[in-house]
């Protein structure tokens, strides 16, 4: 990776126009330059197909999770970032999410593959493991974290993906095999 890294943000919506256009507004709040990858997974809204279009997004309709995953993904790959952030369409980041995102990825270490932007209440299979300071963030390291919300090193791809074509689930078993390999999973409070 160059000194200054790159960054794609890709987003996934699906008949949330309310929710998608608070997300948008909120990544405008960055604090850090980024390429935008937008995806509208088959909404029935016409108004919300038209706003996904003006952002240079695509409407395409895409039967499980797991290829929508994988479609956002490699929108954001095609821009030959250093670090993609995969977002669903139903988060606000907070002011700087980004510049603070990025600061983490610059002093992360190599075994954490891949972070969430969002501390999610704990269940059996997210449990966290350990508590951590990065580059200044309060770093959960946890058994899991959710698809809606990943952030990963472009480089390390390919021991992450592609997701599994299906609908449910397909997060917990990527989860669960990084884990198994000996990578770590990291849940930041960017997000909410």
């Amino acid at each position: 990776m160059g000194e200054i890294m790159t960054a794609a943000v890709g987003v996934l919506t699906y008949n949330r126009f309310h929710l998608l256009q608070r997300t948008i507004d909120s990544l405008g709040t960055a604090g850090y330059p980024f390429d935008l990858a937008l995806v509208d997974g088959g909404s029935a809204d016409p108004a919300q197909r038209a706003y996904v279009e003006s952002y240079g997004g695509v409407c395409l309709s895409i039967p499980t999770v797991g290829q929508s995953m994988n479609t956002v993904i490699g929108r954001c790959l095609h821009f030959d970032p250093d670090v993609v952030v995969f977002s669903a369409d139903d988060y606000a980041y907070r002011p700087g999410w980004l510049r603070r995102l990025m600061a983490f990825w610059m002093d992360a270490p190599a075994d954490v593959v891949m972070a969430c932007l969002h501390w999610e209440p704990s269940y059996l299979w997210n449990a966290v493991s350990e508590v951590a300071q990065i580059a200044g963030e309060r770093v959960l390291m946890r058994e899991s974290i959710p698809g809606s919300s990943w952030s990963f090193r472009a480089a390390d791809w390919p021991q992450i993906g592609p997701v599994a074509h299906k609908t449910g689930g397909e997060d917990l078993e990527i989860c669960a095999q990084l884990r198994a390999d000996g990578w770590r999973l990291a849940a930041l409070d960017l997000a909410e």
